[in-house]
């Protein structure tokens, strides 16, 4: 971490922010908001990652699943959202379809019946297979317009390259690394908003980041004990 480096002292599970001319609301739980258009958008939740892992006989605890669709239901109750687009990698691969991961999200969609789900497709999900009709998910393609945004899995890069509107992407992990007062490094998920395009953080719990190189006008918003904070001099 540079001298420079400072970190909003603001302390919100939620950050409003202007992009694109329209209100956004940041929230700590990896979500993005659009209280306009009353969206919710997320990215990489990988569902049923560790069954994945399991399958290929690794000894991985699970549980990944049902604390992410917690997780998620909490954030769509706080922000009254009445749609849900999906930025990619649903399913983190095939074996993840496990009938335990099915039974929750078929559980899950039965509590939220009336939200409307699109689900960008992305490079898990070409591999991983559609998610079941019972969860009646709306399949579309990159770049899908959402005016004045468009919504991509896979961000352009480098972020001041136009799409048509401003991009909303994910597949990158995006992540910031910190060091404390004694030099310990930690690992935040963060948002990484460029002059054309922001990369939300994987919504999933268990999917590792990317630690960005951010450009000199980019902002960066870290999520971190249930709090957002913008961080600035990276």
């Amino acid at each position: 971490m540079k001298d420079r480096v400072h970190i909003s002292p603001t302390h919100s599970t939620t950050l409003a922010i202007d992009l694109a001319g329209e209100r956004l609301t940041l929230c700590a739980a990896r979500a993005l908001y659009w209280p306009r258009q009353a969206t919710l958008f997320i990215a990489d939740p990988h569902f049923g990652k560790t069954d994945s892992f399991q399958a290929a006989g690794l000894p991985i605890p699970g549980g990944a699943t049902g604390d992410d669709l917690a997780r998620l239901s909490h954030v769509l109750t706080a922000t009254g959202a009445e749609r849900l687009v999906i930025l990619g990698d649903f399913f983190h691969t095939r074996a993840s379809q496990s009938a335990e991961v099915i039974a929750a999200l078929e559980s899950w969609r039965r509590r939220h019946p009336a939200l409307a789900i699109l689900l960008v497709g992305g490079n898990h999900d070409r591999h991983a297979g559609p998610p079941p009709a019972a969860l009646a998910i709306e399949p579309v393609v990159e770049p899908f317009s959402l005016a004045p945004f468009v919504c991509c899995h896979h961000p352009p890069a480098p972020l001041d390259t136009t799409l048509g509107g401003y991009a909303l992407a994910g597949h990158e992990h995006p992540a910031v690394v910190l060091r404390d007062v004694d030099g310990t490094r930690h690992r935040f998920p963060c948002f990484h908003a460029g002059a054309r395009a922001m990369v939300l953080p994987a919504f999933g719990s268990f999917t590792g980041g990317h630690t960005v190189r951010p450009r000199q006008d980019d902002r960066l918003f870290i999520v971190s004990d249930a709090f957002v904070h913008e961080v600035r001099g990276v």
